[in-house]
């Protein structure tokens, strides 16, 4: 009961904008590369209905804004293992839920399948090219929107946790040549959240010592506060992911950040939208509120344990 009033406690004024487009154009880093036409699937389950975006060649940009929060926005990725995308319980629920706790949102749809990456390229460039326009467009229009461009965050699931990552270690320089005015601008998350996030190891197992090599390098000091929840019990994204790259952080003197290990509930359970209510307890299906304190002790997001006003 205590957990449904605490994402109850704030009445806020949301308002979804229509979706944006990220760039003006064909984007860069396609490579020649043709897919199908975009397509959005439902899935019926008995308590949620999901749908999910194959074949994105249009990157977008959706506000989910709220008039009394503390002037903070979330860029939130959904999962997909950059195949497909998991557009409501990795998305738009996602920003509901943070409208609730009196934060903006503003949902990416970005690129999905993984193009090929060129030589000398990140893995998954074309993914992090969206991310970067993203937080320029979203400081560039942070006034219009009654953002505070100091405080734009990012936030990924399963994949969406890769491109996290990737975003929070690959800021220093834009992968693709300016556009207009918003890739002057900084592109680099003011905090990150990572859920059950994917692939961060080297070579994807469980048992490396090392982190992927698109990520390793940006694992220093300037790296923006981080936020991490795993299961246990998660056989695609390892729990080892956030562990071994929360150990980095700390050895390069990050700024403090907060990780969260639940027993079980496995890979993939959003903001547990398609579970039985009252079919069983898992502690994964509060990580929203630790989320919100995690906010809350950056000055993201207002009450306790600041009590943020004006």
């Amino acid at each position: 009961m205590l957990f449904f009033f605490l994402l109850n406690l704030y009445t806020v004024a949301c308002t979804e904008l229509s979706p944006l487009d990220l760039w003006p154009s064909i984007p860069p880093g396609e490579n020649g590369f043709v897919c199908g036409p975009e397509a959005l699937v439902k899935s019926i389950y008995p308590y949620a209905t999901d749908r999910r975006y194959y074949n994105v060649s249009v990157p977008t940009l959706t506000p989910y804004l709220v008039t009394n929060g503390t002037g903070a926005a979330v860029v939130v990725a959904p999962g997909g293992g950059y195949s497909e995308l998991n557009w409501d319980d990795e998305g738009t629920r996602v920003s509901q839920r943070l409208n609730s706790f009196g934060v903006s949102a503003l949902l990416l749809k970005y690129r999905v399948p993984k193009r090929p990456d060129a030589t000398g390229m990140p893995y998954a460039t074309a993914q992090l090219m969206d991310a970067q326009r993203a937080m320029g467009l979203a400081r560039k229009n942070a006034a219009a929107w009654g953002l505070n461009a100091s405080k734009i965050g990012f936030m990924g699931f399963s994949a969406g946790g890769h491109l996290t990552a990737h975003i929070s270690t690959s800021w220093q320089k834009r992968l693709y040549p300016p556009v207009d005015s918003a890739d002057e601008l900084s592109c680099r998350p003011d905090f990150s959240l990572l859920v059950y996030p994917w692939k961060l190891l080297l070579n994807n197992d469980k048992d490396a010592l090392e982190l992927a090599p698109e990520l390793a390098a940006g694992v220093d000091a300037t790296h923006p506060p981080a936020f991490f929840a795993n299961n246990l019990d998660d056989n695609t994204a390892y729990p080892e992911n956030s562990l071994l790259y929360v150990k980095k952080l700390h050895l390069a003197g990050a700024p403090k950040g907060s990780l969260h290990l639940y027993p079980s509930g496995g890979h993939g359970f959003g903001v547990c939208a398609e579970l039985n209510p009252v079919g069983g307890f898992l502690q994964c299906c509060e990580f929203p509120l630790h989320a919100l304190r995690f906010l809350q002790n950056n000055g993201m997001a207002p009450g306790w344990p600041y009590n943020i006003t004006g």
